[in-house]
């Protein structure tokens, strides 16, 4: 399970490239984390949410030796992936900050592997 460490992250954290923790909260019924990503308006951040259960199958996904990707993203966790592409970053940047995974650049994008 990856969400204990998920939720000891404190509030204010920075994350790449510019989203902040806020901390914990709910969505869907579920436990989740909230983070902020700026308004490119300059009024109030936008606040975001990726549920536990979101974490736990990517966690399981990177543990078993895959690769996330933001096309498995997309189709395995597509209820967080219509919040914007901003949520395949900070999920994979909090397991990169974790010590779970390690972020590659490639020209599509950003993947994350496992850390051995």
């Amino acid at each position: 399970m990856i969400f204990p460490q998920v939720q000891a992250i404190p509030a204010g954290t920075k994350l790449a490239p510019d989203y902040t923790v806020k901390g914990l909260g709910k969505s869907r019924g579920e436990d989740a984390l909230v983070y902020l990503v700026p308004n490119k308006q300059g009024g109030e951040p936008w606040k975001k949410r990726i549920r536990q259960s979101e974490w736990e199958t990517a966690y399981q996904h990177l543990t078993n030796g895959g690769h996330i990707t933001r096309a498995w993203f997309k189709q395995n966790i597509p209820d967080a992936y219509k919040d914007g592409p901003c949520t395949f970053r900070v999920m994979g940047e909090v397991l990169v900050s974790l010590g779970v995974a390690r972020r590659i650049k490639e020209n599509i994008g950003s993947k994350y592997i496992p850390v051995k």
